[in-house]
């Protein structure tokens, strides 16, 4: 079940050890909230205004500089904006990385003999008919984005990232969206060719 609110969000950006991320603080009518989720990482620093469909509210802890530091988090799964407004803003107070958290709460699990037994050694143009190709691996950005997405990038077709998968992959791909010439839409949240 999810909710609807109403507020603005402030995105910071934080330089840590995994690379660049985002957090944000949602203000609404029913109270102030942190926001840590992959889908800020797209976004430049600022306010956005407009509707955040949240997915949980929960608490959530850290330990720093020899202090527990409590928070309300939201889980935020879609931004519909009427607003936004790219700026600098005051800089946050140590924010660990949420990649970290990730890596602790959902570590990275190998699939067992028997799934990796059933996997097809390959599918080329050979295999079962409506099949789509394999992915050309021995080119990174293919590897990177996978055959949907590398098939849009290849065409400088506009892209709209998958906020739910790995988050080190999700910044990898923002990444190298940004060497191609890509810019973020905020609107839509997509990533457009820049011209």
């Amino acid at each position: 079940m999810s909710v609807r609110l109403d507020g603005t969000l402030v995105v910071r950006h934080i330089n840590g050890k995994n690379g660049g991320f985002a957090v944000g603080d949602l203000s609404t009518p029913i109270g102030k909230f942190k926001v840590k989720d992959a889908i800020l990482d797209q976004y430049e620093e600022g306010e956005y205004r407009g509707a955040f469909l949240v997915t949980q509210i929960f608490p959530s802890t850290y330990v720093w500089g020899g202090r527990v530091v409590t928070e309300i988090r939201v889980n935020v799964s879609e931004i519909f904006l009427e607003e936004s407004e790219e700026k600098a803003v005051p800089a946050a107070p140590f924010e660990p990385d949420p990649v970290n958290e990730e890596r602790v709460a959902h570590p990275v699990d190998q699939p067992s003999r028997e799934v990796a037994d059933k996997q097809p050694a390959e599918v080329g143009s050979g295999g079962f008919e409506g099949a789509a190709p394999v992915a050309d691996t021995s080119d990174p950005d293919a590897a990177l984005f996978g055959p949907e997405l590398y098939a849009l990038v290849a065409a400088g077709a506009p892209v709209k990232l998958d906020p739910t998968i790995d988050r080190g992959q999700f910044r990898n791909q923002r990444d190298r969206l940004k060497v191609l010439g890509y810019g973020f839409q905020s609107a839509t949240q997509t990533w457009e060719l820049k011209t």
